[in-house]
């Protein structure tokens, strides 16, 4: 949770609140109810977690922040392996969320694992509208199985 703040260097009369011209600020960051392995995560959809999820938001409003990204991490993958379908599918749901709905932002998805090493790598990256046919419409990989 935080917030965007405009770009060094963008055009303040031409950027859009939450669009590609801004930065994103993190304040804090929430971990919700979840289940998972060392290969795969799932945010839970309980009244439980439904709840506890309201309640950071409205903590989140009262401080003047929204949510501005996801993070998750995993154990060492094989080289060039970057996220699962699942993992992209969550991104983009998030990020529609965050826009509320197909609009250009900041939301940024940051993943977390170790390198050969074992020092903590973190790498960003924005799921892009192209994903979701960049004509307003988003299809999840599923839809027509």
């Amino acid at each position: 949770y935080g917030s965007y703040a405009l770009a060094e260097g963008a055009d303040p009369k031409t950027a859009k609140v939450g669009g590609a011209d801004n930065e994103v600020k993190v304040d804090f960051i929430y971990e919700p109810p979840q289940a998972g392995d060392e290969t795969r995560f799932e945010l839970l959809d309980t009244d439980e977690a439904a709840a506890e999820l309201e309640r950071v938001e409205a903590l989140a409003g009262m401080l003047g922040v929204r949510r501005v990204g996801l993070v998750f991490s995993h154990p060492p993958r094989e080289a060039g392996f970057q996220f699962s379908g699942e993992e992209v599918i969550t991104a983009g749901e998030l990020q529609l969320e965050a826009a509320e709905g197909v609009e250009d932002t900041p939301f940024v998805t940051v993943k977390a694992t170790v390198n050969d090493e074992g020092g903590t790598v973190f790498d960003a990256f924005q799921v892009r509208r192209v994903l979701g046919g960049g004509a307003g419409r988003w299809r999840r990989f599923d839809d027509d199985i």
